[in-house]
């Protein structure tokens, strides 16, 4: 592993390099935006149990991811290992020249920085930021029993409260999955994050479902976080 010193340099060129202006206009995800279609006569709790049926529990990825922050851009190589059952994750970041950024994981206690580069360290709450914002992605993307339900024309949407925010989970789309879930109050959204071009996947002949691409918009911390996902193992 290379040594600080070496850090240093190299992670400001990195900056340097990926830094790049924000677009004037709203924000477009880099992929193909959902096909919608009227959702017809539906069951939302029938909606609820075939995707919850359709996701993987246990599963490892590698995937390519963009933080674009204020007016820069970093681009990195990410490694995650997801355990929903036991609510267990373990996130390993590098750059392009493969320096390791960052290494994080997390459990029911909470989550636990290994390692990271000085430049991270400094941000007071940088571990529990990340692990958050992975446990938004990757965990609680079923709304409880007593959500409540609302069917539109072309998608399925369901709010319960929690703590001091309200959660929304919208479905739609072919085989009416999860494209969205979000928290805030009336007035303000906190943070959202989007799914996009679900693939298929098989296990001991099971077929699951899962999202190539993955856009979390932190709105407090004001950045987006973008994963394309390269590969999966389940």
């Amino acid at each position: 592993m290379l040594k600080n010193n070496w850090a240093f340099p190299i992670v400001r060129t990195t900056l340097v390099f990926c830094a790049c202006l924000f677009g004037s206009g709203c924000y477009t995800p880099p992929f193909e935006p959902h096909e919608l279609t009227p959702v017809g006569e539906v069951d939302p709790p029938m909606v609820v149990s075939d995707f919850a049926e359709s996701i993987p529990s246990n599963f490892e990825t590698d995937n390519s991811i963009i933080f674009r922050f204020f007016r820069r851009q970093i681009a990195a190589l990410g490694y995650a290992s997801i355990n929903r059952r036991e609510r267990k994750f373990e996130i390993v970041c590098v750059n392009h020249m493969g320096m390791q950024l960052f290494h994080i994981s997390g459990d029911q206690e909470g989550n636990h920085l290994k390692h990271a580069l000085p430049e991270f360290k400094e941000h007071e709450g940088f571990a529990d930021a990340v692990g958050n914002d992975i446990r938004r992605i990757y965990f609680d993307l079923l709304p409880g029993k007593k959500a409540e339900p609302h069917v539109g024309r072309r998608k399925i949407s369901f709010r319960q409260p929690r703590n001091d925010k309200m959660i929304e989970y919208v479905f739609g789309g072919e085989g009416n999955l999860l494209l969205k879930k979000s928290a805030g109050s009336k007035w303000r959204t906190r943070w959202e994050v989007a799914f996009y071009e679900y693939f298929k996947i098989k296990n001991k002949g099971t077929s699951y479902v899962f999202p190539r691409g993955i856009v979390l918009h932190n709105r407090r911390y004001k950045y987006r976080l973008i994963i394309r996902t390269r590969s999966v193992e389940l």
